[in-house]
């Protein structure tokens, strides 16, 4: 396992791959049996084949050139060149803890072409981001900035966006699944057919956002603040009532009150105050 497949010798690069590659069949369920590959039999020079494909890992390391944020986000981005079932493990071990914490939280990554998992990151800058039509699973970002970033169609799963930034973001038609995204800010974004069923939005900015066709069914809304938003055909119905102030000037048309979200019972601004469980 610690040879270099092209030397048939152990070096120090080798010998961290081995070490990220075991860590992560601890950590992730996608990873179980790996091995080294057979070059001699025309297998790809990738670090490792496992039962559901291939591993290549990447160990980022302390530089005064590039931010750990950086070079996280260069071998995102690299990722999305490897055939579709190639994961990218992203072993973080030579990382100073203490440079750790003020990036990237935990020892690995991993990246799945477009796909996000398992990534713990504070204070990261994706602003000016082009994010479209990517997956983040299991993940939890804290007091990071996605402002002005395109998130297009993007799938999130059981994620977390603490005290995040989506200042003017693009995130129509993105998809959120059991998200987090509590204290954060969405003033001026676009949630244009964006699902965020039953997501937990407490105590999030959405001032001037556009909430068109936009499913908060169910979602949490407490201590939420829609100033000057507009909803249009927003999906609304829940049967909780939360603390959070009706605002003085919104846009509300057509709000849709049904359970399931099939137009059959539409209201205006009503909606909101029905949802209210007292002025905050």
């Amino acid at each position: 396992m610690k040879k270099d497949p092209q030397t048939g010798k152990v070096n120090a690069k080798s010998e961290k791959e081995a070490e990220a590659i075991l860590q992560a069949e601890d950590q992730y369920p996608e990873i179980k049996n790996a091995r080294r590959p057979d070059l001699k039999k025309g297998e790809p020079n990738i670090d490792f084949k496992t039962d559901k494909g291939w591993v290549d890992v990447k160990t980022p390391e302390p530089s005064t050139h590039r931010t750990l944020a950086q070079q996280a986000q260069d071998i995102a981005d690299k990722s999305k060149l490897y055939d579709p079932d190639v994961k990218v493990l992203v072993n973080l071990n030579s990382i100073p803890e203490a440079e750790r914490a003020g990036g990237v939280l935990g020892s690995q990554m991993l990246l799945e072409r477009e796909d996000w998992r398992a990534i713990r990151l504070a204070n990261g800058d994706f602003s000016g981001g082009k994010l479209s039509g990517s997956g983040f699973a299991n993940c939890r970002f804290e007091s990071c900035n996605f402002s002005n970033t395109e998130l297009l169609s993007a799938n999130l799963r059981q994620c977390q966006f603490l005290n995040c930034q989506f200042i003017n973001a693009d995130l129509r038609g993105l998809t959120a699944e059991r998200c987090d995204f509590s204290d954060s800010d969405f003033a001026r974004a676009d949630l244009t057919d964006t699902v965020l069923r039953g997501c937990l939005l407490a105590n999030c900015v959405l001032d001037w956002s556009w909430l068109v066709r936009t499913d908060l069914r169910f979602a949490n809304l407490n201590g939420v603040r829609m100033e000057s938003a507009r909803l249009l055909r927003t999906k609304l119905y829940n049967e909780n009532r939360f603390l959070f102030a009706v605002p003085h000037k919104i846009t509300a048309q057509e709000i849709d009150v049904s359970p399931d979200g099939d137009g059959s019972r539409l209201t205006g601004k009503d909606a909101l105050e029905r949802l209210q469980l007292k002025t905050a």
